[in-house]
């Protein structure tokens, strides 16, 4: 039997290959093979690239210097570095600063998958795309560690109430469910995150990381949050989160985040060139459709949508 750390090797290998640009049609295959054997294997290959994106966000003049040394080979340095995340996450520190949680994690999904999930006390949880929690249930907490990605919560209202707090741990700090339903979303942008929360029923309260900051917020209002600071609440419009209903309702968004939000929902890379990511595009789109959304951006906008391979898509100026 294939062990884990078999499993993530083989995941830092293929990213690597793709890297190169090297897949032919039948590597293409062989990859979608590898990756449908197993839910560890899909975990795997997620995580190996949020990891490299992260390969990707080294400063410009450091990975310049790095890469140009000679016989230095990019796809080498990218498998190490893989690899050597994946040893240094199992220390305590750092297992909560590098995506391999995502492997480990209690619940996850894979890219365009949802899951459901009733927990020990009657609390639903839905898990939207690539989305990875574990639970912590003791005696005086009731406790959602969200690694990456996004959830609904509908705590229970079943009798009789249960006393211990409930809260969601995000990388940015603390959510507190005051009897509630509502979905919390830790979104990536650059080198750093937010958290976006939104409430549908009752309260919440939030507690940032690294300031003695406290806000609550009520049944239609949602917000953003880091560790330093809060927004402002602003007002929702619907009752569910419209991932609930498979779509992405763009209302004037910049091109660059929509295909940030379309490509968490795709198996593999798509990328924005900067060129035209302050364009701006409407409508409703299909998440479990991210083929018929690209076509659309195409028609709709002075834009290019280039297959460099079945896992690799650049939107670009068109020529």
């Amino acid at each position: 039997m294939t062990s884990r750390q078999e499993i993530i090797q083989q995941a830092a290998e293929w990213v690597a290959r793709i890297e190169g640009g090297e897949l032919s049609n039948t590597e293409q295959q062989k990859l979608l093979l590898w990756r449908e054997q197993s839910q560890e294997h899909e975990r795997a290959w997620d995580a190996a690239l949020q990891l490299k994106h992260m390969f990707d966000s080294v400063p410009t003049d450091l990975s310049k210097r790095v890469l140009s040394r000679k016989r230095v080979d990019r796809r080498l340095v990218l498998k190490s570095f893989i690899g050597l995340s994946f040893a240094v996450s199992t220390g305590w520190f750092t297992y909560t600063k590098l995506p391999w949680p995502v492997f480990f994690a209690d619940y996850t999904t894979v890219a365009g998958e949802q899951k459901s999930v009733v927990l020990p006390d009657g609390t639903q949880l839905k898990l939207n795309t690539s989305t990875a929690v574990s639970i912590a249930f003791s005696d005086s907490v009731r406790k959602i560690q969200l690694h990456t990605g996004e959830i609904l919560v509908q705590t229970t209202h079943h009798l009789p109430a249960d006393d211990r707090p409930f809260v969601v741990n995000a990388s940015q700090g603390n959510i507190h469910a005051l009897g509630t339903r509502f979905s919390v979303y830790e979104k990536k942008l650059g080198n750093y995150s937010e958290i976006q929360v939104q409430v549908f029923e009752d309260a919440i309260k939030i507690n940032p990381e690294s300031t003695e900051k406290e806000i609550q917020i009520y049944s239609g209002q949602q917000i953003s949050f880091t560790s330093k600071s809060i927004s402002k609440p602003g007002r929702l419009t619907d009752l569910d989160p419209p991932w609930i209903h498979n779509q992405i309702i763009a209302n004037d968004l910049k091109l660059g985040e929509f295909i940030r939000e379309i490509s968490r929902y795709r198996k593999g890379i798509v990328r924005c060139d900067p060129l035209v990511e302050n364009l701006r595009i409407s409508g409703v789109f299909q998440t479990n459709n991210t083929e018929l959304a690209l076509s659309i951006i195409s028609e709709t906008l002075p834009v290019k949508v280039s297959k460099l391979t079945e896992f690799f898509v650049i939107v670009s100026p068109k020529s």
